[in-house]
């Protein structure tokens, strides 16, 4: 319940700076701080905080009105919206980050339902040595070596399906909505079908309230715990 409420407080935090037309621009695991007061009884397990927007732009117009292409240098390969790469020459929008964000929940899911390991583990099978995949463990690539077109990374369906999978995260739970909500609006190549801030916000707070009124929505009980699937896995 904790990392769900920490999203939604995460994606609520980005949505007030996409309302004030402000992009980040490099959201990651490192530029989320966990801050912790022992003395608050209410929030024993601390807050997820949006920090470090030193690449972060705010504009006075909206995407759609700017002409000129984005020149922000200092972002994470990792994290990267493929836009970054194959369309260097339009403005970068605030849905840009949108993209970074299901990266950023794609590993918290692992983490809760696998560990750290996992995360590593999926990485590295992002990383194989090919001209095709750039090794930069990102969660796209190149169509073919020599095309100009993103498509997801063929690591990311694997993973969907793997967590999908898990009697832990059956139809009907939160973390299978989860990896709905990160497949079909955050890690989608096509930028106009990403969702926006606020249309995450809502999602996500119809998810709290189901967990709210019935917490085994969340996730369902499976003893032992499954093992961790071959594509969380370092080869």
């Amino acid at each position: 319940m904790w990392a769900f409420e920490q999203m939604l407080g995460l994606v609520d935090a980005l949505w007030a700076l996409h309302e004030i037309n402000c992009r980040h621009g490099d959201l990651k695991p490192e530029n989320i701080l966990h801050s912790k007061d022992s003395k608050d009884r209410n929030n024993p397990y601390g807050t997820l905080v949006i920090a470090d927007v030193g690449v972060s732009k705010v504009h006075q117009q909206r995407t759609e009105l700017r002409h000129d292409p984005t020149n922000t240098k200092a972002t994470t390969p990792c994290y990267e919206a493929p836009e970054a790469e194959f369309d260097r020459l339009n403005p970068r929008g605030r849905r840009y980050d949108m993209w970074s964000l299901g990266c950023v929940f794609m590993e918290l899911a692992i983490w809760l339902l696998y560990g750290h390991k996992a995360i590593e583990g999926f990485k590295q099978n992002r990383r194989p040595n090919s001209d095709v995949f750039p090794q930069k463990a990102a969660y796209y690539v190149r169509s073919s070596a020599n095309d100009a077109n993103a498509v997801i990374h063929p690591a990311v369906p694997e993973a969907f399906d793997a967590i999908k999978n898990d009697p832990r995260c059956g139809e009907g739970t939160g973390l299978a909505a989860l990896v709905d909500i990160i497949a079909c609006d955050l890690i989608v190549i096509k930028l106009e079908k990403r969702a926006y801030a606020d249309q995450l916000k809502d999602k996500f707070s119809d998810l709290l309230k189901k967990a709210r009124s019935n917490p085994d929505y969340l996730i369902r009980r499976a003893e032992p715990a499954p093992k961790v699937p071959k594509v969380f896995r370092a080869s």
